[in-house]
Order: C-alpha cells, then structure tokens, then sequence
C-alpha cells in the first residue's frame, strides 16, 4: 500500500517525465525554424562603427539617465531591468 506522499511522489515524476518527451512533430518545427533563424553572432560588429570602451559607457549612461523621458522620472531601465533580463513580466 503506497501513502499519499508516496502516490504524489509518483505523479510528479510521471509529470516530469511527460514534460520532457519531444515528439516528432516537436522535432520538425525545429528543423524549420532552423532553416530561417540562424544563431546570433557573438558580437555584431560593424568595421565601419567599431565598438569602443567609450561608446559602451554612453550607452550605459543613457540608459540609465531619467533625464531622457518626458517627466524626468523614469530611464530605459525602470521597464527594461537589467536585474530581470529587461523583461518586468507585466501585461502590456
């Protein structure tokens, strides 16, 4: 005879296992997405606009400068945290 935690133990394993099975139909979207999306570049530079220590700090500077938006209150950060990988997960 199986407790109870024994039976939801059980099922949540069953339910991972389920989670993690790829089906086919998994496999061919990926092998289509594949044929228009390709990886990123490590690093996208431009020979005509190389990138520069001082460029990188600029842009760090102006996003998180609140000088830049209309009430002078907010930054580019305010919704786009970086602590959160610019995503606040509220609904727009």
């Amino acid at each position: 005879m199986m407790t109870a935690c024994q039976q939801n133990a059980q099922k949540s394993a069953q339910s991972e296992n389920d989670a993690a099975v790829i089906t086919q139909q998994d496999k061919d979207l990926l092998a289509q997405a594949q044929l228009f999306f390709k990886p990123l570049p490590a690093a996208a530079e431009n020979p005509d606009n190389m990138i520069t220590e001082a460029k990188v700090k600029l842009g760090k500077h102006l996003y998180f400068d609140n000088r830049l938006s209309k009430d002078g209150n907010q930054s580019c950060n305010s919704c786009h945290n970086l602590n959160t990988y610019g995503v606040d997960n509220l609904p727009t």
